[in-house]
């Protein structure tokens, strides 16, 4: 006999919650249990490998002589392991983060986005615009993002400015 699981994991804060619940009894999450779409591992790979080949040509720098006239011979260029290129990385999966809170995802646009590191754990800032659900944009908002888990979005949280100040400061 197969037995299905009724519980899952709150997307926000993690707590045990129904799969059919509206609202997560421990954070207060509007929908706070979506199923995860997975893709195939193979198209996982080509995506990283198109993205690797789109952001590679934007990681090489060239420096110039200290009388600025004409570009030093030497490029300097960032190593795909670099703590630089996790940063990048981890900028991308937190903005994929933002837009699952979002009510158009595909519509998102993103602004001044920075890493920082809070508490010794990687935090995206930043601000973003996406088209609200009459189908127009409703203007740029902050938010802070830890990968896919921890999403907080200024329109959503009450005391917003203090969470912005708490761990977006440079």
């Amino acid at each position: 006999m197969v037995q299905y699981s009724l519980m899952a994991e709150c997307s926000t804060c993690g707590g045990k919650i129904s799969k059919s619940a509206k609202v997560c009894p421990h954070c207060g999450q509007k929908k706070p249990y979506t199923q995860s779409k997975k893709l195939p591992r193979w198209m996982t790979w080509v995506i990283i490998t198109i993205l690797v080949l789109m952001v590679a040509p934007m990681l090489t720098v060239q420096n110039t002589s200290p009388s600025g006239n004409s570009p030093a011979p030497a490029t300097t260029t960032v190593a795909i392991g670099s703590e630089r290129s996790k940063e990048a990385r981890w900028v991308l999966e937190s903005q994929d983060g933002v837009r699952e809170h979002l009510k158009d995802p595909k519509s998102a646009q993103f602004r001044n986005s920075f890493f920082v590191r809070w508490k010794d754990t990687p935090v995206i800032c930043g601000e973003v615009n996406s088209k609200n659900s009459m189908g127009g944009y409703g203007g740029f908002q902050r938010f802070v993002a830890a990968g896919h888990k921890v999403v907080y979005l200024e329109e959503q949280v009450a005391d917003f400015d203090n969470v912005w100040h708490e761990i977006c400061r440079k």
